[in-house]
C-alpha cells in the first residue's frame, strides 16, 4: 500500500517558483528512485501558477475597462464637441458682431473653449458626485446585508488623487474636443 506524504515549501519573494520546483523534484526522483517527469509518483502544486492565472485575468479585465473608459472618453468628446459646434452654428449672427465691433479672434477662442471646459467641467462633478453617492450607498447595503463583513467585497473606496486626476484629463478632453469649434468660429467672417 503506498502511503501518500505532503510537505510544503514556502520561497522568499523574488525566487522563481518552477527553478525551485524542478530542483525539489530532480531531488526526490534522486533519493526515492523515480522518474522526475511522472506525474503520479510526485504530485506539485505551484500555488504561483494559480496565482499567475488571477493575475493574468485581472490584467485582461483593467485592459478592458481601461479600453471601455477610453471609448467613453472619445464619445464624450463628440458629445461635447457637437453641442459646442451646434452653440456655435446657433451664435453666428452673434459671433461676426462681436468681431465688428473689436472682438479679435483670440477673444473668440477663448470664449468657445470656455464654454467647452465648462461644460466638461460641470459634467465631470455631477458624475464624480454620482459615483461618490453610489459608493456611499453601496457600501451601506453591504454593510445591512453582511454586518460580520464575511464577503470578498467588505467596502468600495474612493481615492481623491484619481478623482482630481481624471477630472484634470476630463476637462483637457473637453478643451481638445472645443478646439474645432473655436476654429469654426474665429474662421466667421465680420
Amino acid at each position: 500500500s503506498a502511503e501518500c506524504q505532503e510537505f510544503r515549501i514556502s520561497l522568499q519573494p523574488g525566487t522563481i517558483a518552477q527553478t525551485v520546483e524542478q530542483e525539489v523534484r530532480t531531488y526526490l526522483a534522486e533519493r526515492l528512485c523515480f522518474d522526475q517527469s511522472d506525474a503520479k509518483e510526485l504530485y506539485v502544486f505551484n500555488f504561483g501558477k494559480e496565482t499567475q492565472k488571477f493575475n493574468d485575468l485581472f490584467g485582461g479585465i483593467r485592459v478592458f475597462l481601461w479600453t471601455i473608459g477610453v471609448c467613453l472618453l472619445l464619445s464624450g468628446m463628440m458629445g461635447v464637441s457637437n453641442m459646442v459646434l451646434v452653440s456655435v452654428k446657433e451664435r453666428t449672427q452673434e459671433i461676426g458682431i462681436r468681431k465688428v465691433l473689436g472682438a479679435s479672434s483670440k477673444e473668440i477662442l477663448v470664449m468657445i473653449l470656455s464654454e467647452s471646459v465648462f461644460i466638461s467641467l460641470t459634467s465631470g462633478i455631477v458624475g464624480m458626485a454620482a459615483g461618490i453617492g453610489s459608493i456611499c450607498l453601496l457600501n451601506r447595503v453591504l454593510d445591512y446585508a453582511d454586518p460580520a463583513q464575511n464577503l470578498l467585497i467588505a467596502h468600495l473606496a474612493f481615492r481623491l488623487p484619481a478623482a482630481m486626476a481624471a477630472l484634470l484629463l476630463l476637462v483637457m478632453a473637453g478643451a481638445l474636443a472645443g478646439m474645432m469649434p473655436a476654429k469654426k468660429a474665429t474662421d466667421i467672417l465680420p
